[in-house]
């Protein structure tokens, strides 16, 4: 074989590789909640139905990474519902600094009364630097803290989101 053919041939293969392999090269972010709250209620629902990742460096209408658009809802007020609550999503390979979770809807129970709540907003966004490799693993832990008081007179829930990277799950 010629040098000629050897450098096209390394080349050839370099190109692919850079062509390929980024869109290949994805990690796994695990995402789970806790709840600090004042006030007292029984339980306070909220449906979370989209959760994704925001790239650092790149325009804040743009960069999203879809973790999870699946719908569920949990009970800030119940360890159970929360330590039950752990979303997995794919996203690929790079440096994300910023965490968002829409929030569909909330209701607030107290003895055998339910109220709707309005949201103070439908989208809340937490910072947390992080970065993921190829094929690694990370869970992102998502503290939503709230007053349960307020919400219950005012029919407002007024939430604050706080993310921090810990311990990957078991």
């Amino acid at each position: 074989m010629n040098p000629r053919r050897i450098v096209a041939a390394i080349l050839l293969i370099v190109v692919v590789t850079l062509i390929v392999y980024p869109p290949l090269s994805t990690g796994t972010v695990s995402v789970r909640f806790k709840s600090k709250g004042v006030g007292s209620a029984d339980h306070l629902y909220i449906t979370v139905n989209l959760i994704e990742l925001h790239e650092a460096g790149v325009d804040n209408r743009t960069g999203w990474n879809l973790i999870s658009n699946a719908t569920r809802t949990i009970d800030l007020i119940d360890p159970d519902s929360l330590a039950s609550f752990v979303v997995e999503g794919t996203v690929h390979t790079g440096w994300y600094d910023m965490i968002a979770i829409q929030v569909a809807s909330a209701s607030l129970v107290q003895g055998s009364n339910e109220t709707a709540l309005e949201l103070s907003s439908e989208q809340y966004y937490a910072t947390v630097p992080l970065v993921l490799k190829t094929f690694s693993r990370l869970t992102v832990t998502v503290q939503f803290s709230f007053n349960a008081t307020e919400a219950a007179s005012t029919s407002i829930l007024r939430l604050e989101l706080e993310a921090v990277l810990t311990p990957p799950l078991g």
